[in-house]
């Protein structure tokens, strides 16, 4: 599992820094060490804006790294998809 683990982060940190966002990369750092986030704790946390905390977020959607499993607007929470399926297999 750790080998795996190691290949999807770098992977996905590739993702991130492809993006050329300093937003998308502070985001997925933040991933790492929580993996299941909710949006206005990492606006406190990370002292982020909404609008760019949202931008960085749609970013890593769109990427299939972040995946939506509750609420709407600030109060949403998003999971990183590839290391918790990583964990349930």
């Amino acid at each position: 599992i750790f080998a795996e683990h190691k290949m999807i982060v770098k992977n996905d940190l590739q993702i991130a820094k492809k993006a050329n966002m300093k937003s998308v990369v502070l985001e997925y750092n933040y991933l790492l060490e929580n993996p299941v986030i909710e949006v206005g704790q990492m606006l406190e946390d990370l002292q982020m804006t909404f609008a760019t905390l949202s931008k960085a977020t749609a970013i890593l959607q769109d990427n299939g790294i972040l995946v939506q499993i509750a609420g709407a607007q600030r109060y949403r929470i998003f999971m990183y998809k590839n290391i918790i399926d990583l964990f349930e297999k």
